[in-house]
């Protein structure tokens, strides 16, 4: 029994150093194609990178956020989107630690656009010093729209944080168009109060697909905010739901079964 014991011990410790020197570094990039019959001629084959909870400090220093952005400026996108938790409110930043964020973050060269909405650990004064200081657009409760070469641009919808209560759902309230429309949430739960009626693409965060998973189980930890749509894609209402298993990592460093990852997307005209 004794030896049994120091064997299970043995084993946790390989899985759980495993876990945070390896797998929460290993970095994958998913890929998916989207057609719809409303993304114009001019849309047709647009790039899309959607990245999401770094978390920076955790287990995203410097060094990886170098290696991030080397990968996402080498698939050449058109548009970038960021759906939440830039920073980590546990962690407390110096004045070089935000000054070199900044510096490297701006490296992330879309060749168009790039979004970025509000996750629950960006309520901090220093986010919006940080933002502000970067090449993304800030949705909070607020639309834009992304032209190109004719006259039907893509919608593009940001809202705040469901934990923060700074999610404002008139945003959604707008006149209804035949534009192809994508919704950036932090938290995927929000889903439950949201009309997808008008809404051809969601791209939410936070979940991080459950950080540690096991086979056969599915996720492990499911954070508030996540507890009902966690994995990495849904279909609701014919609307393709994209949850990102993020980059950094929330309360615990470690992945199990779930490296960090962000999403590829190509848009296609039927």
């Amino acid at each position: 029994m004794k030896k049994l014991m120091i064997y299970f011990l043995i084993i946790v410790t390989l899985i759980i150093l495993y876990s945070a020197l390896f797998e929460s570094k290993n970095i994958v990039i998913k890929e998916y194609p989207i057609t719809n019959n409303k993304i114009s001629t001019s849309h047709h084959g647009l790039k899309i990178v959607h990245f999401s909870d770094l978390h920076f400090g955790t287990t995203i220093k410097i060094k990886q956020l170098i290696n991030i952005v080397d990968k996402i400026n080498a698939l050449n996108p058109d548009l970038v989107f960021f759906t939440g938790d830039l920073l980590d409110s546990n962690i407390e930043y110096t004045d070089v630690d935000i000054e070199e964020f900044i510096y490297e973050f701006n490296k992330i060269k879309p060749a168009l656009a790039a979004y970025i909405i509000k996750g629950n650990h960006d309520y901090e004064e220093i986010y919006n010093k940080i933002v502000d200081e970067t090449n993304f657009t800030l949705l909070n409760n607020s639309v834009d729209y992304f032209y190109l070469e004719d006259q039907n641009p893509i919608k593009i919808i940001g809202l705040g944080s469901l934990l923060k209560k700074d999610h404002d759902l008139t945003t959604l309230l707008l006149p209804e168009d035949e534009l192809y429309t994508i919704l950036l949430i932090h938290e995927p739960d929000l889903l439950k109060e949201i009309n997808l009626n008008n809404i051809d693409l969601v791209l939410a965060g936070h979940s991080h697909n459950g950080q540690v998973r096991l086979p056969y189980i599915s996720a492990i930890i499911k954070p508030e905010g996540a507890k009902q749509y966690y994995d990495e894609r849904y279909l609701i209402d014919n609307t393709p739901i994209f949850i990102s298993s993020g980059l950094g990592t929330s309360k615990i460093n470690l992945r199990l079964f779930n490296p960090p990852s962000f999403n590829f997307y190509r848009l296609y005209n039927h």
